[in-house]
């Protein structure tokens, strides 16, 4: 039978024994058996279609820490809430800085402070979810040993319309962008 994909992007094929117990064609060729493809197959996602929520129905979510773009949280389906951040008094817009220049400013002495989201801000970014479609919501945030963030993610949690898992990631920055990706 024809074989029916559940994701988007296969990591690899795999090649061995098939359900007969007979090689595959592809690999009928090669002697070796039970191994996995060096190369994996081309992505048979359509382009500008976004990943995650298009096929699953769990809706990812995360804070500003994260450091996603703006067009990568789009491509991924992700739903940013914002962290607030000064410098030295004055709002940071992370739409409008780049982080280089945010980095040389702190190397210039510049003072930064934060300011967690509120629980309002992460119960719109869930309920913006639920608008698009999503049945469940995972919550990915920065570590909570070093801000309250997932304090409010948990409040918000508690009053969606939708189940909400509150995910601390015990990391920071880029790292919990690697761990929205991966759960992409």
């Amino acid at each position: 039978g024809r074989e029916r994909r559940l994701v988007a992007t296969p990591a690899s094929e795999l090649l061995g024994t098939s359900r007969d117990g007979r090689a595959s064609d592809r690999e009928r060729g090669h002697g070796a058996r039970d191994r996995l493809a060096i190369h994996p197959r081309a992505p048979s996602r359509p382009s500008g279609r976004p990943r995650g929520l298009a096929l699953s129905r769990i809706a990812i979510c995360t804070d500003s820490s994260s450091l996603l773009s703006k067009a990568a949280a789009a491509g991924l389906g992700v739903e940013v809430v914002p962290v607030s951040v000064t410098l030295d008094g004055v709002p940071f817009d992370e739409g409008l800085s780049s982080p280089d220049w945010f980095y040389e400013r702190l190397r210039a002495g510049a003072v930064a402070t934060t300011s967690q989201p509120s629980p309002a801000d992460f119960g719109a970014a869930y309920e913006r979810a639920a608008r698009r479609g999503a049945r469940s919501i995972v919550s990915i945030d920065l570590d909570s040993r070093v801000s309250g963030t997932i304090s409010s993610a948990e409040l918000a949690a508690r009053e969606a319309r939708l189940p909400v898992t509150v995910v601390d990631s015990r990391t920071v920055s880029f790292g919990v962008a690697v761990c929205v990706r991966a759960a992409v």
